[in-house]
């Protein structure tokens, strides 16, 4: 297919305006889940951070103010080291 047919098919999706909402909503939707995914992966960096800081015995009240994850989570985390 060449780049002007290639262009006609874009005009033309592009003055649908079914298709237009559907496209950002879907637009919509994978931002949200690229977002979601960096807040994720921020939270267990966090979590295996506050890991390393019981490891090395930090208390949980320092090892709170440098995460901001709670102190319930961070005993929740020693919980799990002292089990396995």
């Amino acid at each position: 297919m060449c780049t002007a047919a290639i262009d006609h098919e874009v005009d033309i999706a592009n003055k649908d305006a079914d298709w237009r909402r559907k496209m950002l909503t879907l637009k919509m939707k994978m931002n949200d889940q690229r977002q979601l995914g960096r807040l994720e992966g921020r939270l267990e960096t966090k979590r295996e951070d506050a890991l390393k800081m019981l490891r090395k015995n930090f208390n949980p009240d320092v090892i709170s103010e440098i995460t901001d994850l709670s102190v319930k989570e961070i005993l929740e985390l020693k919980d799990k080291i002292s089990t396995t």
